[in-house]
C-alpha cells in the first residue's frame, strides 16, 4: 500500500467515524534474522511495535537530513496508546502462564485450510525456512530460489533454535522498534546497516502513513527477511499470524477505558490532528534550525560591543517603523555577524510574547553550500513565521499538499515568496534579518535578492541585510538606509580589555603595556575585530616585556594595516622551508582558485593529492556504486571526491587541459565517467530515500558526461571516432540537451556543426531549447535559435521554452524568445499561456514585457483558463492587476464559474486590489459564481469588515438577497458569527427582519447558532423575536433547538435572554413556546394569568400537541391539569394522544385522560403507518387501550 496511501486512508477513515481514537495496522513485514529476547526471529513470527530505548516502537528510516559526514535521520514516530500497550504487556503474561494452550494457535486453528482459498494461510513448513548470506543475490524475483541456482552454501545456519519454543503450534512473538519507509527492502546488506543502527526488528511500508494522523499499534507476520530472495509463500501465513495476535489483542483491552477514549470530543480529536499535521508541515519545509547558531553567538558577544548600532537614528527608524530595508555593509571581520545576533537578541527581548510581531532571520554560510539555496532559506524564513501563527495559514497547506502529491522533497523558491507574504500579513508587525547575503552561493543569492525585494513590495515588513562590499549587492541595495559596519574605539577597548588577562602575568601588573597593547591594536586595527583578534592571539606568546613591545611596534598600522597584516603572514610563510613553503601556497592556491569554498577536510585531501600517486583506494573509485550505502561510505573515505566530480571539468576548461595526457584517461574510460555522472546526478536528485544513487546508472554514455561538462575538443575527438551527435540516453536525451542544460555554448557549435538534430525530442525539458531557456542560459539560447530551432516547439508537457524562461524568471531569455517569434497568445484548451504562467509565478517585469508584446490582457479565447485578471485578483497580484488593467482588461469578465476579478480578490481576502478594482467601477451588486451570490453577502460571510465597507461605499445593496436560500448580507453575517459585519450592515440601514427562502431571519439563524452577542444587537436592533420560519419556528425555538439535551439550569443564555425580551410576543405566542421549551413553570404562570390552555397556534397547533411532540413530561401535566384537550388536532398531524404514542412516550398517553379507544379507531386516527408503529412498542396490548 504505501505510506502515503495508509495515511489517506486513515484520514478518510477518521473523517467518516469521529469517535476514532487509536487504529491496529496489522498486516505483514520483512523481518531482520536477529535475536529478541534470548530468540531468534524467524519467518512466521510476529512482530510488535513497542517503545523501546529512545525509540516509540516505530521509526520512519528513510527520512532525515544531511549531516558533515553522514545521514540523520529524523523520522520517528508517534508513541502506540496506553490502552493498547497495557493489552498486548497483559496478552503476553497470559500467554506465559495459561495451560490451556496458546489462544493464538486457537485463533489461527479457526481457518479451515482446507478449503481451497484458505489453503494460503496453512503454516509453510519451517524447512521451506531459508536464509541467505546478504552478498548472496537472487537473479530473477520471478523464479524461486531453486529455478534462480541460488547457492544452497551461502545459506545460514540457524543453530540457535534451540533458543526457540520446540511447541511450533506456538506462535513466537517479539517486541520492539518496527521501522517504516516509503520503498520495499529488498538488500540484506542495507537491512542489517539500518537495523544496527535503530534495533530494527522488522520493515514494513504503512505504518508510518498511518502514525501520522492516528495513533497506532503496528502488527507484523514476518513474511520475508527484507532480500533479494524474498517471495510469497510465507505471506498467507504471516498474515494469518499477525491478524491472530489482533484478534486475540481485543480481549485484553479494558472496555471501560476505550469507551472513555472514544468519547474523546470531535474538537480535541481534530486538534490532535491539526497539531500533528501541523507539525509534518513545519518539517517539510526546513530542519535547520538557526536558533542554536544564534544562542550560541548571542554567548560569545562582549557585553556593551555593538550598542552604538542600536543606539544609531538609522536603526531606531528601521525599528519604530514598517516596511524600512536597512542594509549594513562592513570588512571582512568587521563583526556583521554578531552585529546580528545583537539586533535579533534586542528585538526578542522587545517583543517577547508578543504573538502580533514577527521575527525571522536567517545565518548564510559559505561552509553550508548545501543548505545556502535560495528554496531552503526562504523555506526557513517561512517555517520561522508559521511557527508564531496559531493556524498554519492555508496557502502554506495547499503548497505542503501540492509539493507531496507531485513528489517534492521540499518547496520550490519561487512557489515560497506568496507564502512569506500571506505569513507576514498575520502580524501587527514583522522582522526579518539576513546576515552574510555575500556568503549564499552566488547562484543563489541573486534569486535570494530578488525574493526579499518582492516581499517588501508586498508587504510592510522591516528587512535588515549585512553583507561584504560586494558589488552586485550593493547595487540592489543603493536606494536603501545603509550603514558602514565597523568596529568603534569603544567596541575594540571593551573586546581588548576582556582578553587582556590571558596575556603574561607580567601585564597584568603594567598598566602602561596594558594601555600600550589597547592603544596601538585600536590605532592599527581600522574597525576590524578580526584584525584585533589575531593580534592578541599572538601578544599571548610574548614571554617577556621587551618581546611584547617589540610585536606592538612591528603590528602594521594605518588605512592598509589589513592588507599589511595578510602580507607578512605571506612573508612569513616564504622564509620557510621549501617543503613548508610549497605545501602553504598550495593551499592557499585551492583557497583562491576553488569553484566554491571547501571544508577543512576537503582541503587537507586535495593538498595531499599528488598525480600518479595513488593515495586514494582505486578499488573504491572504480566505476559507480551499486548502492546508496557504498555511495556514501565512497564519500565518507574520500572526502574531496564530491568537489572533484563536480567541478574537475571547470579546471580542465579554464587551464586547457583537454589534451592532458591524464584527462584523456580519465575521460575515455566509461567506469571513470560513471562514477562522475553518478556524483553529480545524485546531488541533484539526492531525496535521502531508498535508490537515489541508482537512477540514472546506465543512462548516461560517455558522450553525455563530456557534453554535460563542456568539454568540446574532447567530444569532438568522440565524434570524429565514430559517436553519433543524437545518441540518446536512456531518458532521450542527446548530447545537445545535455550541453545546453549547462550553458555550454562551445560545445553546442560544436556539436551542431557536426549536423545534431537542432530539435530533437527527449529529457524533462522536451528539447534543447526549452532546457537552455529553463536554466536562464541566454548565449545558447540565441545560439539555438540562430541554428533554426523551433521556438515554439512544446515538450510532451506541453510548456514552450517562453513558459520555461517565464517560470524561472528568465526576463533576457524571454525577450529573446518574442523577439524571434515566440507565440505570446497560443491556443492550447486547458494548457496557461505565457501570460497566465507569468501571473502565477508573480513575474511583474515579465508580464508587462509580455503584454507589451501583445498579450491579450483577456485571456485567450478556447483556452477554457480563467480570464488573467481574474487569476491574478485571486492570487493577490496587485501590480499585475494594476497592469492588465491599464492594459484594457475588462473589469467585469467572469471565469468559467462565473467569478469576477472583484469576486476572486474580496473571496480571498486581497483588501489592496479589492480597492484597486472599485476604482474602474465594476457591477458591485453582480450575481456570481455558482451558487448565484453577491460580492457583499461573500464578504459578509467571511467577516470582511473592510471590504463590505468599501463595497457599500461603491454602492452595493444592502439588502439585495443572493444565493441559492436567498440570504441577505446581514443574514449571511449573523449565520457566520461576524459581529463587526452585523454592526457595520445594521448601520448601513440593514433590513433586521428580512428573511431568506426558509423565512428565516437574521435573528433566527444567529439564535441557532448561539451567537449570543449578535441577538442582542440583533434584538436592539429592532429584530422580532416572535416572527416564524417556514415551519413555525421563532428565534427562541431555534435556540432552544440549539441548547437540546440540557436541563433548565443549563439552557443557554441565547434562550434565556431572548425569554427575557420576548415583549413582541402575544401572552398565546408565549404559552406555546414555552411548551415547546418544557419550561412547566412559564406555562402555569401563563395559565395563571387566564390564557387560553387550547390556544390555536404555531406548527403544531396548540401548546399540547407541541409538548406532546417533545415528549416533555412535566409541562403536558400542568397543561392536562388546565383542561388541555387532548383530542384536539394540530395543524400538521393527528391529536397530542397520537403524537405522543407514535414517538413512544408511552407515560404520556397512559397519563392522559382521554377515553379509551379501540384498535380500530386508532387506525382510523392514525393509518397504516401509526398501526406498524404500534405493534413496536414493546408494552402494547393491542386490544382497548
Amino acid at each position: 500500500m504505501g505510506n502515503n496511501s495508509a495515511a489517506s486512508v486513515v484520514v478518510q477513515m477518521r473523517n467518516t467515524f469521529r469517535s476514532v481514537y487509536f487504529c491496529l495496522v496489522v498486516g505483514i513485514g520483512g523481518g531482520v534474522p536477529t535475536i529478541c529476547e534470548n530468540i531468534p526471529i524467524r519467518l512466521g513470527d510476529v512482530v510488535v511495535s513497542t517503545p523501546t530505548g529512545n525509540h516509540s516502537g516505530a521509526i520512519q528510516y528513510d527520512h532525515g537530513k544531511a549531516k558533515s559526514g553522514g545521514f540523520e535521520r529524523t523520522g520517528c514516530l508517534q508513541s502506540p496508546p496506553t490502552v493498547l500497550l497495557n493489552a498486548a504487556n497483559k496478552l503476553a503474561v497470559c500467554r506465559d502462564t495459561t495451560e490451556e494452550g496458546d489462544p493464538l494457535a486457537k485463533n489461527l486453528e479457526r481457518i479451515d485450510i482446507s478449503k481451497g482459498d484458505l489453503q494460503k494461510y496453512k503454516f509453510p513448513g519451517r524447512e521451506k525456512d531459508h536464509l541467505y548470506s546478504p552478498f548472496c543475490l537472487h537473479a530473477d524475483a520471478s523464479k524461486s530460489c531453486v529455478e534462480c541456482g541460488c547457492d544452497a552454501s551461502q545459506r545460514i545456519s540457524r543453530n540457535d533454535d534451540n533458543k526457540r519454543v520446540q511447541d511450533e503450534a506456538r506462535l513466537v512473538v517479539h517486541h520492539g522498534t518496527i521501522a517504516s519507509g516509503e520503498l520495499v527492502l529488498k538488500d540484506g546488506y542495507l537491512r542489517d546497516i539500518l537495523a544496527k543502527q535503530h534495533n530494527i526488528l522488522c520493515f514494513e511500508m504503512e505504518a508510518a502513513g498511518a502514525l501520522n494522523d492516528c495513533p497506532c499499534l503496528v502488527i507484523r507476520g514476518i513474511s520475508d527477511y527484507c532480500d533479494s530472495h524474498k517471495n510469497n509463500m510465507w505471506h498467507g501465513f504471516a498474515a494469518a499470524a499477525a491478524a491472530s495476535y489482533a484478534r486475540q489483542l481485543f480481549f485484553y483491552m479494558p472496555l471501560y477505558e476505550v469507551k472513555m477514549k472514544a468519547k474523546l470530543s470531535n474538537a480535541d480529536l481534530q486538534m490532535a490532528h491539526k497539531e500533528a499535521k501541523r507539525t509534518a508541515i513545519l518539517n517539510w519545509l526546513s530542519l535547520t534550525d538557526f536558533t542554536s547558531q544564534q544562542a550560541q553567538l548571542n554567548s560569545s558577544r562582549h557585553s556593551k560591543t555593538g550598542e552604538w548600532l542600536l543606539r544609531s537614528t538609522e536603526f531606531r527608524r528601521w525599528l519604530e517603523t514598517t516596511k524600512q530595508i536597512l542594509f549594513c555593509t562592513g570588512k571582512p571581520g568587521a563583526g556583521k555577524t554578531v552585529m546580528t545576533s545583537m539586533v535579533i537578541d534586542d528585538l526578542q527581548r522587545k517583543f517577547q510574547g508578543r504573538s502580533d510581531i514577527g521575527i525571522a532571520y536567517i545565518y548564510c554560510n559559505f561552509e553550508q553550500h548545501d543548505e545556502q539555496r535560495t528554496d531552503r532559506l526562504l523555506a526557513g524564513l517561512l517555517k520561522q513565521l508559521v511557527q508564531r501563527i496559531p493556524v498554519t495559514p492555508q496557502c502554506v497547506e495547499d503548497l505542503y499538499h501540492d509539493s507531496k502529491e507531485h513528489k517534492q522533497n521540499g518547496p520550490l523558491a519561487q512557489e515560497l515568496v506568496n507564502p512569506i507574504v500571506t505569513a507576514i500579513s498575520s502580524f501587527k508587525k514583522t522582522f526579518i534579518i539576513l546576515d552574510a547575503l555575500d556568503e549564499c552561493q552566488s547562484s543563489s543569492n541573486s534569486m535570494l535578492l530578488k525574493a526579499l525585494f518582492d516581499i517588501h513590495h508586498q508587504t510592510a515588513a522591516n528587512i535588515f541585510v549585512t553583507s561584504r562590499r560586494v558589488s552586485h549587492i550593493e547595487r540592489a541595495f543603493v536606494d536603501c538606509v545603509s550603514i558602514d559596519i565597523r568596529a568603534r574605539p569603544e567596541d575594540l577597548t571593551e573586546y581588548i580589555d576582556a582578553r587582556l588577562e590571558e596575556l603574561q602575568e607580567f601585564v597584568q601588573d603594567r598598566p602602561d603595556l596594558q594601555n600600550s597593547v589597547r592603544d596601538t591594536i585600536i590605532n592599527a586595527a581600522d574597525g576590524v575585530f578580526l584584525f584585533a583578534r589575531i593580534q592578541m592571539d599572538q601578544l599571548r606568546d610574548c614571554l617577556t616585556p621587551n618581546s611584547l613591545k617589540s610585536s606592538l611596534q612591528g603590528i602594521p598600522s594605518g588605512p592598509g594595516a589589513y592588507a599589511d597584516m595578510y602580507d607578512k603572514t605571506l612573508k612569513i610563510v616564504e622564509d620557510q622551508s621549501e617543503i613548508k613553503r610549497n605545501l602553504a601556497f598550495n593551499v592557499l592556491s585551492w583557497m583562491f582558485y576553488s569553484k566554491r569554498t571547501l571544508t577543512t577536510l576537503e582541503l587537507l585531501t586535495a593538498v595531499a593529492i599528488e598525480i600518479g600517486v595513488p593515495h586514494l583506494n582505486q578499488e573504491n573509485i572504480r566505476g559507480a556504486c551499486p548502492s546508496d550505502e557504498a555511495y556514501n561510505q565512497r564519500l565518507v573515505e574520500n572526502p574531496f571526491f564530491d568537489y572533484a566530480a563536480w567541478y574537475w571539468a571547470d579546471h580542465v576548461r579554464e587551464n586547457s587541459l583537454q589534451e592532458d595526457e591524464v584527462v584523456t584517461r580519465l575521460v575515455l574510460q566509461q567506469e571513470n565517467m560513471a562514477a562522475v555522472a553518478q556524483a553529480k546526478m545524485s546531488r541533484i536528485l539526492r531525496s535521502y530515500q531508498p535508490g537515489y544513487s541508482q537512477k540514472f546508472l546506465g543512462s548516461m554514455k560517455v558522450g553525455h558526461v563530456i557534453a554535460r561538462f563542456g568539454l568540446d575538443i574532447t567530444l569532438k575527438r568522440l565524434l570524429e571516432s565514430g559517436m553519433h551527435p543524437d545518441v540518446k540516453d536512456k531518458w532521450g536525451r542527446t548530447a545537445l540537451y545535455h550541453a545546453a542544460i549547462e550553458g555550454h555554448g562551445d560545445v553546442i557549435e560544436m556539436l551542431l556543426q557536426n549536423k545534431a538534430n537542432v530539435n530533437a525530442q527527449g529529457g524533462p525539458h522536451g528539447n534543447a531549447l526549452r532546457a537552455a531557456s529553463h536554466n536562464g542560459h541566454y548565449e545558447v539560447v540565441k545560439i539555438l535559435l540562430d541554428h533554426k530551432a523551433d521556438v515554439n516547439l512544446p515538450a510532451a508537457d506541453s510548456i514552450t521554452a517562453l513558459r520555461a524562461a517565464i517560470v524561472m524568471d528568465r526576463q533576457d531569455v524571454v525577450r529573446l524568445l518574442l523577439e524571434r517569434g515566440a507565440n505570446v497568445n497560443p491556443r492550447e484548451p486547458g494548457i496557461d499561456t505565457p501570460l497566465t504562467t507569468s501571473i502565477n509565478h508573480d513575474r511583474r517585469d515579465i508580464s508587462k514585457t509580455l503584454l507589451d508584446n501583445g498579450a491579450n490582457p483577456n485571456g485567450v479565447d478556447g483556452t477554457k483558463l480563467d480570464p488573467p485578471l481574474v487569476i491574478a485578483s485571486r492570487m493577490h497580484r496587485l501590480h499585475i492587476v494594476k497592469l492588465l488593467l491599464e492594459a484594457g482588461a475588462a473589469i467585469d469578465k467572469t471565469s468559467g464559474r462565473g467569478i469576477t476579478p472583484l469576486a476572486a480578490a474580496a473571496g480571498k481576502g486581497h483588501f489592496a486590489v479589492v480597492k484597486v478594482l472599485l476604482d474602474r467601477r465594476p457591477k458591485v451588486d453582480m450575481l456570481v459564481g455558482d451558487t448565484k451570490t453577491t460580492v457583499l453577502l461573500m464578504v459578509s460571510g467571511l467577516g470582511f469588515v473592510k471590504h463590505a465597507e468599501t463595497l457599500l461605499d461603491a454602492g452595493a445593496s444592502v439588502n439585495l438577497p443572493a444565493g441559492t436560500t436567498e440570504k441577505t448580507p446581514l443574514i449571511a453575517a449573523a449565520e457566520a458569527g461576524r459581529i463587526e459585519v452585523v454592526k457595520l450592515l445594521i448601520d448601513r440601514r440593514a433590513d433586521v427582519n428580512a428573511q431568506d427562502m426558509s423565512s428565516m431571519s437574521a435573528l433566527h439563524h444567529a439564535a441557532t447558532k448561539g451567537h449570543i452577542e449578535i441577538v442582542k444587537v440583533l434584538v436592539q436592533a429592532g429584530s422580532s423575536i416572535s416572527n416564524t420560519d417556514r415551519i413555525g419556528r421563532d428565534a427562541i425555538m431555534c435556540a432552544s433547538g440549539h441548547a437540546r439535551g440540557h436541563s433548565r439550569t443549563h439552557f443557554p443564555t441565547t434562550v434565556q435572554y431572548l425569554l427575557d425580551h420576548r415583549g413582541d410576543c402575544s401572552k398565546e405566542k408565549q404559552l406555546y413556546t414555552a411548551s415547546w421549551l418544557n419550561r412547566a413553570d412559564l406555562v402555569a404562570s401563563l395559565l395563571g394569568q387566564g390564557v387560553d390552555v387550547n390556544a390555536r397556534g404555531g406548527f403544531y397547533g396548540s401548546p399540547l400537541y407541541a409538548a406532546a411532540f417533545q415528549g416533555h413530561r412535566k409541562t403536558v401535566d400542568v397543561l392536562l391539569a388546565h383542561k388541555a384537550d387532548v383530542n384536539r388536532r394540530g395543524e400538521n398531524m393527528g391529536t397530542p394522544l397520537l403524537i405522543a404514542t407514535e414517538f413512544g412516550f408511552l407515560d404520556l398517553v397512559k397519563s392522559s385522560s382521554a377515553p379509551a379507544r379501540t384498535s380500530t379507531q386508532l387506525i382510523a386516527w392514525g393509518g397504516q403507518h401509526f398501526t406498524s408503529r404500534l405493534h413496536m412498542l414493546p408494552t402494547w396490548n393491542f386490544g382497548t387501550f
